[in-house]
Parts: C-alpha cells; sequence; structure tokens
C-alpha cells in the first residue's frame, strides 16, 4: 500500500509532536504539519492528501472554519477530517458535526481512541497499522 498523505494542522508544538509521534510509529504515512487553518487549506489546495487531522483552536483561522471552507468546495465533500480539540460542550460538538467534521477526539487523547477513528474515516483494514504492544495494553 502506498504512503497516505497526512496533513496536521495543530499551532501547539508539543500537541503537534505527539500526533506525528503516533502516526510515524502506526502507518505508513507521509506527514505534512502546518500550524493553523489557512496554512492547512494552502497545503490541502497544494497536495494529495489523504487525511487532515486539526485542532479547534489555531491563530488566522481556526479549525472550525477551516472545516467548513473545506467541505466548501466540491473536491473535498467527502474528505476524512478528525479535528482533535478540548473544545466538549454539546454546542461544540453539534458545530462540528453540522461542518460535517468526520469524526471528534477530545484532548487529551487516548492513541487507541485516535487511532480507531482515523482508521474508521480513512475506511482501512486493521492490517494497515502497526500498533505497538504497549497501546493496546
Amino acid at each position: 500500500m502506498a504512503n497516505l498523505k497526512v496533513l496536521i494542522a495543530e499551532d501547539s508544538v508539543a500537541s503537534r509532536r505527539a500526533l506525528i509521534e503516533l502516526l510515524k510509529e502506526v502507518g505508513p504515512f507521509e506527514l505534512v504539519q502546518v500550524k493553523d487553518g489557512r496554512d492547512a487549506l494552502n497545503e490541502l489546495a497544494s497536495g494529495d492528501f489523504s487525511l487532515l487531522v486539526t485542532d479547534w483552536d489555531m491563530p488566522h483561522m481556526d479549525g472550525l472554519e477551516l472545516i467548513w471552507k473545506v467541505r466548501s468546495q466540491n473536491l473535498y465533500q467527502a474528505f476524512p477530517i478528525v479535528l482533535v480539540t478540548s473544545h466538549n460542550s454539546k454546542e461544540d460538538v453539534r458545530a462540528a458535526f453540522e461542518a460535517r467534521v468526520s469524526d471528534y477526539v477530545l484532548k487529551p487523547f487516548d492513541p487507541n481512541v485516535l487511532l480507531e477513528k482515523i482508521q474508521d474515516v480513512l475506511h482501512t483494514q486493521p492490517t494497515v497499522f502497526n500498533v505497538p504492544k504497549k497501546m493496546l495494553d
């Protein structure tokens, strides 16, 4: 299977690093990282991505606005988007799903939950991921 190209939009260096390290451990991913929604939108326009993992709170363009802008483009109507955020009110969750996010993961995230949700939105077989034993305990 060819490497999947994943765009990570996250302004927090620590969170971005955690996402990158997790994805490096488990899958054949080509990872591209940006610090805000505006840069994410530009990257999406210039690359052939398989997945967007985005935070909500970012400068210049937040993750919710990014999702709305991505979904407004015909090419990205069914594009997999996972929102990883600390926003957990019913209103926030509703707003994210109204924007048509593919899935929603709360911070701090459980690596197994995040991987399961990514796997689900990519519609991949479980064998795509090489989940380290330490994450299954």
